[in-house]
């Protein structure tokens, strides 16, 4: 909240007060304090002075500074405005929201028209739990002033805690309205998204969805897209006839309505469909633009659509089935391309997008010396350019030792097949303290973190494409990040990604887990997540990322669920019972048995994003190894290893209402059993796996 008053001091104090005030607004806090401080000396009973001594404290985050100098400002001026908002802004942090409501109250009694304590006291509603108020003052500060951003995301906040998620979604697209580069309005934009069901297709979110793709933040809602997607009135319409797309002219009429669907071309090209019924009408369009492919071949919409296909099919490992015929005409289509590379002709778009929707074409030795159109560069770099770029990469990787346990070279193999998953977005994160982190995942520590190294050194033990490498390594940039992996597949992959993104603080290393020893090095943060589980001892895989954590130091965990897997073993199980090997073919076939025959094991509980790439649904059905959990198992673990649980980290807020109604006693998310009682009556709480965080 702006000053709402100012005293006038002589000169020389308006002169200091100033000069730090051009501190504050550069962030150059150091220099900020240092004035305060030796201003303090001679003006040592300044209301104003610890005014802004406590601004400083607030923006370093040292509340309890910030705390004490404010309360200096109330007993010189009990009724200052800016001090008591701001002293309750403090009070809300540190979770004594009772405090500052009555602060806020006495802000409103004295300025009853500034709009910042009815949205700060809504808050402080939020905190306690009671979102019919937060929503009430939210309301009254956005009848104050309509185009303030913090009361709209306090109203979101507020109908979410109701479950009033279309209410939120509509007071969000208001905010963006007007402020649509808000950062954290783009969050809730999109943690709204996730929540809200949806049964049809809203038109008027499609504005306010490509700030998501222009923000890229858009990776978090595919599935979500795609379900609107599905609702959309064309798709419904294509879907319901989708036998009869056979000729030319169907395939034209069809992609042309395709194309002009809000961000469907941008989807298949930028992450794996996850809809049953999308990768139907997309089998049936790739199979239509084959055989039609010498009448569709300078229709622009048809090689916009396709290009985007052949993307989708590389991202997704060419997991779509495909008919005898189909594999005849690309035959064909192979030999013809490889006489034309041969002879230095130049190769028709649509015919290379047709093969390489089928194929691995970066496999074909032929490849590299072939004349294509400018038109499907980006495509050619993605499927041609960029494995071979990895391959060429896999051999200069360092490595702390060969693979010895049996085990992990049978998880290498499956691993190093195909780097898994291919990703082509990541969301960018700001810098962030260790300490700043702690808060912001609401971890409860049982000890202090003050002799860590600052800025941390991290492990990511099983770095995989490196998903989780580059995103600690944006919030740390200044620290030494390590990444872990058995696939040098992946690695490669990571790596590649890592140098297109401009960072340089991570080192990747091939290696196992049981050889972190000779590293010969302690780890201030380990991240450690759908690895252990695939080893053939977690327990010993655990005991060496303890031996390599420093004391007081972090791990997050990740460890699959027995009960949200449920489903999957059902399907295992069937597996076993048939004897089906793990070669492609016959995971191939199996996928397309449980999408065409068995509709019966097909439901939300096991079809997750891995069901739709092919090494994805190996890692889902068909992993050489792999160890389940329930809760009273980490309890033990914890127990066994002296080790501190710090709370459980999800991907979105879905189970914090559930979860603080059946449970509302304060710090009740610390307690393992209550949790375990919860997954019992919500068996998905922790279908991706448990995710937590433990300190040594």
């Amino acid at each position: 909240m702006d000053d709402l008053n100012n005293d006038n001091f002589e000169d020389n104090f308006e002169s200091e007060i100033k000069k730090i005030e051009i501190f504050i607004n550069s962030k150059n806090y150091k220099d900020a304090l240092k004035n305060c401080l030796n201003l303090e000396k001679k003006y040592p009973f300044s209301a104003e002075l610890f005014f802004m001594i406590a601004r400083v404290y607030k923006d370093l985050s040292q509340f309890d500074l910030a705390e004490t100098y404010y309360n200096k400002v109330l007993s010189v001026n009990p009724d200052h405005p800016d001090t008591l908002n701001n002293l309750g802004n403090i009070l809300n942090a540190k979770g004594r929201a009772e405090e500052a409501i009555n602060l806020f109250q006495k802000v409103i009694l004295l300025v009853p028209t500034a709009p910042q304590p009815y949205s700060n006291i809504s808050q402080s509603y939020l905190i306690l739990g009671d979102y019919k108020k937060g929503i009430k003052f939210s309301q009254k500060a956005i009848e104050l002033s309509p185009n303030f951003t913090d009361a709209y995301l306090n109203l979101a906040k507020s109908q979410i805690k109701g479950n009033l998620y279309k209410n939120a979604l509509d007071t969000v697209s208001k905010g963006l309205d007007f402020d649509h580069k808000n950062q954290e309005l783009l969050k809730l934009f999109t943690d709204v998204l996730i929540s809200s069901p949806i049964s049809e297709y809203d038109f008027a979110l499609d504005k306010k969805i490509e700030l998501l793709f222009d923000n890229n933040k858009f990776g978090q809602i595919f599935p979500i897209l795609l379900l609107r997607i599905e609702n959309h009135p064309d798709i419904s319409a294509l879907l319901s006839k989708i036998d009869n797309i056979i000729h030319t002219e169907d395939i034209i009429r069809v992609v042309e309505k395709v194309v002009k669907i809000p961000f469907f071309v941008e989807i298949l090209s930028s992450g794996l469909n996850s809809s049953i019924k999308i990768e139907k009408l997309l089998t049936v369009l790739r199979k239509g633009i084959l055989y039609n492919k010498n009448n569709l071949s300078s229709n622009k919409s048809v090689i916009m659509f396709q290009k985007s296909l052949t993307i989708q099919c590389f991202n997704n490992e060419f997991a779509f089935p495909q008919t005898d015929e189909e594999n005849k005409i690309i035959q064909k289509l192979e030999k013809d391309l490889k006489t034309k590379a041969d002879e230095n002709q130049v190769i028709q778009s649509l015919d290379l997008l047709c093969l390489s929707s089928y194929k691995q074409i970066s496999d074909f030795h032929w490849i590299r010396s072939i004349l294509y159109e400018e038109e499907i560069e980006e495509v050619f770099k993605l499927v041609v350019s960029e494995p071979m770029l990895e391959r060429s990469i896999t051999p200069l990787l360092n490595s702390i030792s060969n693979i010895e346990d049996e085990t992990s070279k049978l998880v290498e193999a499956q691993y190093s097949n195909s780097p898994y998953p291919r990703w082509s977005y990541i969301p960018k994160n700001g810098e962030v303290t260790l300490d700043f982190f702690v808060k912001t995942k609401n971890l409860k520590l049982a000890k202090s973190i003050e002799n860590l190294q600052n800025p941390p050194e991290i492990l990511i033990a099983g770095c995989g494409t490196g998903v989780q490498s580059i995103s600690v390594a944006q919030q740390f940039p200044r620290s030494n990040v390590l990444a872990l992996d058995l696939s040098k597949s992946s690695l490669a992959f990571a790596l590649r990604k890592t140098k297109e993104l401009g960072i340089s603080n991570i080192n990747y290393v091939h290696g196992d887990i049981l050889d972190l020893h000779k590293i010969n090095k302690k780890f201030d943060v380990i991240h450690c997540t759908g690895v252990l589980h695939h080893m053939r001892s977690p327990t010993q895989g655990l005991e060496c990322l303890i031996e390599t954590l420093k004391e007081d130091g972090l791990m997050k965990l990740g460890l699959y669920s027995s009960i949200a897997r449920t489903e999957i073993n059902k399907v295992r199980n069937l597996i076993k019972k048939d004897k089906i090997p793990y070669t492609n073919n016959s995971i191939h076939s199996f996928r397309q048995k449980m999408i065409n025959d068995d509709h019966n094991l097909i439901n939300e509980f096991n079809t997750s994003i891995d069901f739709f790439s092919l090494s994805g649904f190996r890692d889902l059905y068909f992993n050489i190894q792999e160890t389940q959990y329930t809760i009273p198992d980490i309890k033990k673990i914890i127990n066994d290893y002296n080790l501190n649980f710090c709370g459980f980290e999800f991907q979105h807020n879905l189970h914090d209402i559930p979860f603080k109604e059946m449970f509302p006693d304060t710090n009740s998310e610390q307690i393992l059993e209550n949790w375990d009682v919860f997954e019992k009556h919500n068996k998905n709480t922790f279908f991706n796996m448990y995710q937590f965080w433990i300190q040594k």
